[in-house]
């Protein structure tokens, strides 16, 4: 299926990237609430799109890209799972939260996946219908 990512202002995306290699650093150390396999994608991801940001000559981060429907709803379910525990560990007080300009790139990027995904079929709709249901990001406006 054909994923797109954006429009989201470019500073936006590269803040959110740095913020997200970070994380995949630490987990490479240290895994937990996600699958070294999981890390691994995520990590080729954060690069392929930190790529494509320093390609850019605007200030718009848009990018589309092909994927399996269940490889999506796989990673979008594990990021997720980690963001729930990166919200339990900034809660404790044993992580800093993301930059308000990381956060608007983590919205559109969640919200662009579970809209691509809800395209797809009844299964994926049900999946990103439960999803909104807890997922605070998938309701923010960006």
């Amino acid at each position: 299926m054909r994923v797109e990512i954006g429009p989201v202002p470019l500073a936006c995306a590269s803040a959110w990237l740095d913020y997200a290699s970070g994380v995949i650093s630490e987990l490479r150390i240290a895994p937990r609430a996600v699958t070294t396999n999981v890390i691994a994608s995520f990590s080729k991801y954060v690069d392929e799109w930190q790529t494509y940001a320093g390609q850019q000559t605007g200030d718009v981060f848009r990018w589309t890209g092909d994927a399996a429907p269940e490889t999506v709803e796989y990673l979008v379910f594990a990021l997720y799972r980690l963001g729930v525990r990166l919200t339990e560990e900034q809660e404790g007080g044993l992580r800093e939260p993301p930059s308000v300009t990381a956060r608007k790139f983590h919205t559109v990027l969640v919200r662009s996946l579970l809209a691509t995904l809800e395209r797809e079929g009844e299964g994926e709709a049900h999946f990103v219908r439960q999803l909104r249901e807890v997922w605070a990001p998938a309701n923010e406006r960006a």
